[in-house]
């Protein structure tokens, strides 16, 4: 079930504090997809639907439900470099394999000049992890 970030809980707290699973949690709206959006939550992008992010937070429960999104692209990235790449491609909106086929030359063009990697061999390495 997904909570609006600012409703109340009904669970008892402890010292008066909410529990925290009903505690807010500061996320980064990446993008939009709808009525959903991409939120960054440390290290993970998930999908939430846009109602519940409110004014930049979302409740612990919530997140946990999301469903990731998009390909981890650092991981299948060279450590030198990989993480600029998949923040770049992420803000050009290359967030999925069929955004990389999409996107293919924008994506080659990308990577010149900040990793040294074959587009190629990542949408291959991509497309065996998803199945």
């Amino acid at each position: 079930m997904v909570q609006k970030a600012d409703a109340k809980s009904d669970a008892k707290s402890v010292e008066g504090e909410r529990p925290q699973a009903v505690r807010p949690r500061k996320v980064t709206v990446c993008g939009r997809i709808g009525p959903n959006v991409i939120v960054k939550d440390g290290g993970r992008y998930a999908l939430l639907p846009k109602n519940v992010v409110v004014d930049g937070k979302a409740l612990a429960d919530d997140l946990a439900a999301a469903p990731d999104y998009g390909v981890a692209w650092e991981k299948l990235l060279p450590s030198k470099g990989g993480a600029e790449l998949a923040a770049v491609l992420r803000a050009r909106g290359i967030w999925t394999i069929d955004d990389l086929n999409a996107n293919w030359p924008l994506a080659k063009r990308l990577r010149v000049g900040v990793c040294d990697v074959d587009m190629a061999d990542v949408l291959k390495q991509a497309e065996e992890k998803k199945e």
